[in-house]
């Protein structure tokens, strides 16, 4: 699996989690299936083979639910 940690600020590693929630919530609605562990953990469970188009999806929605975060 992949997995994604979410912090405030890397120096002192505060937990985000209800930005992880929110991202979580923002991937399923993309057909991006992963997971929470912790609170902030986010694990991305690929089935065994994934294509090029796969990735790009996954990138793809992570990269519009950050933008989402970041408004």
């Amino acid at each position: 699996p992949l997995v994604c940690d979410f912090v405030h600020t890397h120096s002192t590693k505060v937990r985000a989690c209800q930005e992880a929630v929110s991202l979580i919530y923002f991937c399923i609605t993309e057909c991006v299936a992963c997971t929470l562990i912790d609170g902030t953990l986010i694990s991305l469970r690929p089935s065994l083979t994934i294509t090029n188009a796969h990735c790009d999806m996954i990138v793809t929605a992570f990269n519009k639910g950050f933008e989402i975060l970041m408004l």
